[in-house]
């Protein structure tokens, strides 16, 4: 007697909302997020909670440092800052470069943002980004005119 197994599909991960996002992003605030930073001089991260439907990690940034033009991979995200200041450069939704400044209050980035991050300051940053669904991969765009040469 043969049997048949059917195939089971596992559920698809249930999206987070901005909203949602940020509301994690202030309880991770809440503890210890620096615990989970390794130790070091350059730009290093941690994972702070992970499951299907959510990563957060926590970043920190030393003087000077940044990331290029990217994007996260269809992912809503939300950003807080909890040491320091990022300046965030992104484009807008009329292909327009826009500069703000990420600080303590959460920031949601919708699922087809893209920017670049650099703490021009002169104090290591730390933050924490929450992202849903998890990232697999990021895209980095090569564009001189909005990727990061120096720190302003």
């Amino acid at each position: 007697m043969t049997e048949t197994v059917a195939h089971i599909t596992p559920p698809a991960p249930a999206l987070l909302s901005g909203a949602e996002l940020a509301a994690l992003v202030d309880r991770i605030a809440a503890g210890d997020p620096h615990s989970v930073i390794p130790a070091g001089e350059f730009r290093r991260w941690g994972l702070a909670y992970s499951s299907p439907d959510v990563e957060v990690w926590v970043i920190a940034w030393p003087p000077g440092s940044g990331l290029g033009m990217h994007d996260h991979d269809d992912s809503t995200a939300a950003v807080k800052v909890i040491d320091g200041r990022l300046r965030e450069r992104y484009v807008g939704a009329g292909g327009e470069v826009t500069m703000r400044w990420l600080e303590s209050q959460p920031t949601v980035l919708p699922s087809d943002h893209v920017h670049e991050v650099v703490n021009t300051g002169t104090v290591e940053a730390v933050s924490i980004h929450a992202y849903s669904p998890p990232i697999a991969e990021m895209s980095f765009r090569d564009d001189p005119d909005l990727d990061v040469t120096t720190p302003a």
